[in-house]
Formats: C-alpha cells, sequence, structure tokens
C-alpha cells in the first residue's frame, strides 16, 4: 500500500495534503445509488476522489461550474436557489494493474473511528 501510495502521490503531486484512507464498509455508492463493494478503501479531497480496488485505482477528478454565485451571499434566499443549478464536470482516470498478484491483501495501520 505504502508503494501504491508514493505512486499516486509521484503522479498526483498535491493530491495528498493529509491522507485519511476510509475502509469500504459498505457505504460506497456510485452515481446511480448501487452499491460498490469491489472498492476496498477511498480518500477524498476538495474536488478530487480516489477509490482502491484490489486491481485498479480509480480517480475521479470534479470541476464545478459556480459561476452564477458569484457576488452573492451564501444563505441568502438567491444563493440558496441558484445553488441547486450549478453544473459539474467530472474526469476519471483508471489505473488498472494487469496480470496483478491474486495474493494482494489491503490492510489497515491503526484505523481510526469516525
Amino acid at each position: 500500500m505504502k508503494r501504491i501510495s508514493l505512486l499516486i502521490a509521484l503522479v498526483f503531486p498535491g493530491l495528498f495534503s493529509i491522507a485519511q484512507f476510509v475502509e469500504n464498509a459498505g457505504q460506497v455508492q456510485d452515481e446511480n445509488d448501487q452499491l460498490r463493494p469491489e472498492v476496498l478503501f477511498t480518500y477524498q479531497e476538495s474536488n478530487a476522489f480516489v477509490f482502491f480496488e484490489k486491481d485498479r485505482v480509480v480517480f475521479k477528478f470534479m470541476e464545478v461550474h459556480d459561476d452564477i454565485l458569484k457576488g452573492l451571499q451564501p444563505g441568502s434566499r438567491l444563493y440558496d436557489s441558484l445553488f441547486m443549478q450549478m453544473t459539474y464536470d467530472y474526469s476519471r482516470v483508471d489505473l488498472e494493474f494487469e496480470n496483478a498478484s491474486n495474493d494482494l491483501s489491503l490492510s489497515t495501520q491503526n484505523p481510526q473511528k469516525h
């Protein structure tokens, strides 16, 4: 896992400021609200998401188009009504480990409760 984290940090510098990996205990869903048990761990920071599976790492980046909110006071009626109209663009990059060993195991060290 340390090698994977190092690889990700080298490929996407700045992605990990305070890395916090969360083990999937049944909470990971896709955009269609389907559970994704193949995801073992997740990481999220701002507009970047990383999903760790047994034989791949999936990066999902989100760009928020919030131009309609410029100059508006958060919490105002107009801000709140326009907030739901914001649009997003998603980019996805899959890093697949072909012919990966079936003996691979991922484990946590010093897990923390949230």
